[in-house]
């Protein structure tokens, strides 16, 4: 069955779903959402690519799709996600597991900024406790990132998705680790397809994923690391505990020997915190999780990058020669959240008071002059005054030597004719 078959609306395994939909599309798989009849339940339905159909080991490869299917089946924990049901219809093998709604804890970083040191180990306590259970049936997830892991709203639980079923059936009939993996969460030994991938693979990916949640960055990808080390974690904070420190740095241990045994011994390396408050539930976008393995794309949307950036600094340490190319690209960080300020009541500007005061004294200075002018003009000073009956030579006479002083001219006798 193709792709371009599956239309929203079709009826499948006898009207006991009816598909939706489609979300996401990667190699080897398609992703829809679809509904369970009974019930009214969102679900999500996987179905294989239809050019696996027409592999010459496709029969092979469905075989290992529905055991890896049945097997993840058999796992339940409070933080994984359920696998429901797998069939086949009309010559195409499905795959349908339970609707987390939520948020992944990536989207919550690369919105708010990293956790705290208690709740990002609050959240990885849960997943290792999933992983246990998961170990414990003789499975690898393979997969482990912060892309990877919802927070169901409305509760502060943390639940582990996308085993890539259909992802890792596929690649174990082609022979090829391309694109499974995203390179700042996998150990150096999952590049190598002589290596076979043991628990200490999740438990580097753990690491690498609890790394990301108190720094907000992706881990330098492990074949570059020889190069180029793990940025510390006291250059993004002083406040972290020695013991989270330790725990992070032998988790992702570039060597597998040195790695914890389990994941129960590494948590056991964790510093023990008071479990936090309960944070509010962000509003979830739609299916964020579905895009966050390698290969996969959001319908009408771009395709997922298949590696972690990777800083200039560290790109100009080597050469392009000695890298796969998938590891070659330029750093883009996590973007820092911007604080959101709280908009309040614009501040009155100040006064401007000389102008004010400038007019004041002008008016002022005019009035008192024009009835200075009037008290003159019509003489309402008095005779007494000073003003008017001041000597008007400059200089004085009196200041006059007594040889240059003039006597004023009599004035003319009003007698003579």
């Amino acid at each position: 069955m193709d792709f371009m078959s599956l239309e929203a609306g079709k009826v499948l395994q006898s009207g006991k779903y009816i598909l939706g939909p489609m979300l996401a599309q990667g190699d080897y798989s398609a992703t829809y959402r679809a509904t369970q009849v009974e019930g009214n339940q969102p679900v999500i339905l996987t179905a294989l690519n239809d050019r696996l159909r027409r592999h010459p080991n496709f029969a092979q490869f469905q075989k290992l799709f529905f055991a890896e299917a049945r097997c993840v089946g058999r796992c339940h924990h409070p933080n994984l996600v359920r696998i429901l049901d797998f069939f086949e219809q009309d010559q195409g093998s499905f795959m349908v597991s339970e609707y987390i709604p939520g948020q992944t804890l990536m989207a919550i970083v690369q919105a708010t900024g990293p956790f705290s040191e208690a709740r990002a180990i609050h959240y990885i306590r849960q997943v290792g406790m999933a992983l246990t259970v998961v170990h414990q049936n003789g499975m690898l997830h393979r997969d482990i990132t912060p892309q990877n892991l919802i927070r169901r709203q409305p509760e502060d639980r943390v639940v582990l998705v996308n085993f890539g079923v259909a992802r890792e059936a596929a690649l174990e009939i082609l022979k090829s680790r391309e694109s499974s993996f995203l390179a700042g969460y996998a150990p150096p030994e999952q590049y190598d397809l002589s290596v076979k991938r043991t628990i200490s693979a999740d438990l580097y990916a753990l690491a690498a994923t609890l790394y990301t949640l108190v720094t907000g960055q992706v881990p330098i990808a492990a074949p570059l690391r020889d190069r180029v080390p793990l940025p510390d974690l006291q250059q993004f904070s002083r406040d972290f505990s020695p013991p989270l420190m330790a725990a992070i740095q032998q988790g992702m241990a570039l060597d597998a020997g040195q790695r914890p045994s389990s994941v129960e011994a590494w948590l056991a390396l964790l510093p023990q915190t008071i479990s936090p408050p309960q944070e509010a539930a962000p509003k979830t976008g739609t299916y964020p999780w579905l895009a966050a393995s390698p290969g996969f794309h959001l319908a009408g949307q771009p395709a997922v990058p298949l590696s972690p950036p990777i800083p200039s600094a560290s790109i100009e340490a080597t050469t392009a020669t000695q890298l796969p190319p998938e590891l070659v690209a330029v750093q883009t960080p996590i973007a820092t959240p911007t604080p959101i300020v709280s908009k309040s009541a614009p501040e009155p500007a100040p006064k401007r008071w000389f102008p004010q005061a400038l007019l004041l004294s002008s008016v002022i200075s005019i009035l008192l002059g024009m009835g200075v002018g009037l008290a003159i003009r019509f003489g309402w000073l008095g005779s007494r005054s000073n003003l008017l009956n001041a000597e008007q030579t400059f200089p004085p006479l009196k200041d006059m030597p007594l040889g240059a002083q003039v006597k004023p001219a009599s004035p003319p006798d009003k007698s003579s004719p």
